[in-house]
């Protein structure tokens, strides 16, 4: 009986994650070489430009993610 459930998981969870989005379909992310220097420890912080919120490049960014979003929960 067990045998028989793990193996209904197992194929349920397989169908779901094949419903999924694949990972080449998000839209790229840029890093950006950016350092700081904290109390002698340095910290890289490649995504800083995301912060910018009001840039066009950060809101194109937020186009191509909310497409894949929406995308995904049309199915």
């Amino acid at each position: 009986m067990n045998r028989i459930l793990l193996l209904c998981s197992f194929f349920s969870i397989t169908a779901m994650a094949q419903q999924g989005v694949a990972k080449d379909q998000y839209p790229q992310t840029k890093r950006v070489a950016q350092e700081d220097v904290f109390f002698g420890t340095t910290v890289k912080d490649p995504y800083r430009w995301l912060e910018n919120d009001r840039s066009d490049e950060m809101a194109q960014w937020v186009k191509e993610q909310n497409k894949l979003t929406d995308n995904y929960l049309s199915i």
